[in-house]
């Protein structure tokens, strides 16, 4: 967190010292959002991924056969995955 505080020279040295807090703000606004959003990305492509991993698992340890609706639900969890690339 960078702020400046008020030099205390006239008012232009104050103007700048005030914009820059408010440029300071203002990123540290957009890093907050950019970091939410990757946050939430990344729960977004962990939630297919790991229920396509424990498909293919129960499909290699026997515990499911290939259906017809477990083939549909495999393919809807690939194109969640594709709508992130």
């Amino acid at each position: 967190d960078i702020r400046v505080s008020s030099p205390r020279l006239g008012e232009d040295f104050d103007a700048l010292a005030a914009a820059f807090n408010q440029m300071a703000s203002r990123l540290q606004s957009v890093e907050t959002t950019r970091q939410q959003l990757f946050s939430d990305l990344a729960h977004e492509i962990r939630t297919p991924v790991a229920v396509l991993e424990a498909y293919i698992e129960a499909l290699e340890d026997g515990v499911r056969t290939l259906t017809p609706q477990t083939a549909t639900m495999l393919r809807d969890q690939t194109r969640r995955l594709v709508r992130f690339s």
